[in-house]
């Protein structure tokens, strides 16, 4: 059985719920005993916003008072510590998701630190989460969820892209048309700046954890990266992807190292599947001039001229600018 590197919150959380922070009663910062952190415990009252997955049996607009412990490191600044109301605001209004386990359907125990899987702030995630959920509700097929994603592009944030990966993952690995088709959308100029993150560093993840992908796909993938490099959206991610990912794609990630000529002249062959994919806007076509299959050696040439443009440090990389010219990438920066 294969193990996954990617999980979705969305399918993960039996219950998920939105709370808002009526009110908070905590205690000092004080020395955590046979730590170096330190800790604040207290009380935290919460009222039932909405059920957004889920039963709970208490009604919208019921309020709880959870006992709580917060930690931090000892600065004043919340590090990387245990504890899912640790990095949380408690301020009376705060609005929060809370992510559940299976263990109960009363609120106060669900919010608590045994089954309360994850706590976050609900403003920026909110609507993606209801989208991700919606879709779930409908139990879609694999060729549904694909749909969805190339009709959703513009609107489904990194929650959604998580859900519709880790959903599809089977049926797009057994499946390079199927791949290819997500991974149009992830290359979309109109796609979601966090979706696109998402989709491609998701693919990247279970390609080389878990080895279990064919050649084909990394090839595919990496061709992506390579064109995704060229949109200055994508900010910082340009220059892991060029300095991190595609190396380790195209020299690591499976049992051989791929070419050049292995990533731009993988393009998946002509078929029902494909066609069905790609054809005509209502299927999620790639828009004119979008990177993908058929831009393969126009997108070489232009990766060329970025990567020797002096001007945009971010797509700087002598290593992938020899390999395109026939180099092996593992022979170093030479």
């Amino acid at each position: 059985m294969t193990t996954y590197a990617v999980m979705s919150e969305v399918l993960d959380a039996a219950t998920i719920v939105q709370v808002v922070v009526d009110d908070a009663a905590l205690g000092d910062w004080t020395p955590e005993p046979g730590t170096s952190f330190q800790q604040r415990t207290g009380t935290v009252t919460v009222r039932l916003a909405d059920v957004l997955k889920g039963r709970i049996t208490e009604p919208v607009g019921t309020s709880v008072t959870i006992d709580v412990v917060l930690r931090r490191t000892g600065g004043t600044r919340l590090g990387d510590v245990e504890g899912v109301w640790s990095h949380v605001p408690t301020d009376p209004g705060a609005r929060l998701v809370a992510f559940c386990d299976a263990g109960t359907r009363t609120l106060g125990p669900a919010l608590s630190e045994q089954h309360c899987q994850r706590l976050i702030v609900s403003g920026p995630v909110l609507a993606d989460l209801r989208l991700a959920i919606g879709l779930q509700r409908r139990s879609p097929t694999a060729d549904r969820l694909l749909a969805e994603a190339e009709r959703q592009r513009a609107a489904g944030g990194a929650v959604f892209a998580r859900y519709v990966w880790v959903a599809a993952r089977e049926a797009v690995r057994a499946s390079l048309e199927r791949f290819d088709r997500l991974i149009r959308v992830a290359e979309d100029p109109a796609t979601r700046v966090e979706a696109q993150e998402t989709y491609l560093v998701s693919a990247y993840e279970e390609i080389t954890f878990t080895r279990a992908y064919p050649a084909e796909h990394r090839a595919r993938l990496a061709r992506a990266m390579l064109a995704s490099t060229l949109d200055p959206r994508l900010g910082e991610l340009r220059s892991t992807l060029l300095g991190v990912y595609v190396p380790n794609l195209i020299a690591t990630a499976g049992p051989g190292p791929l070419t050049a000529d292995d990533v731009f002249g993988a393009e998946p062959a002509p078929g029902p599947g494909r066609a069905g994919a790609v054809a005509g806007p209502a299927a999620g076509a790639a828009p004119a001039g979008a990177a993908g299959p058929a831009a393969a050696p126009d997108l070489r040439d232009a990766l060329r001229a970025e990567l020797d443009d002096p001007r945009d440090p971010a797509t700087t990389s002598a290593v992938l600018r020899a390999w395109l010219d026939g180099s092996d990438p593992t022979d170093g920066e030479g």
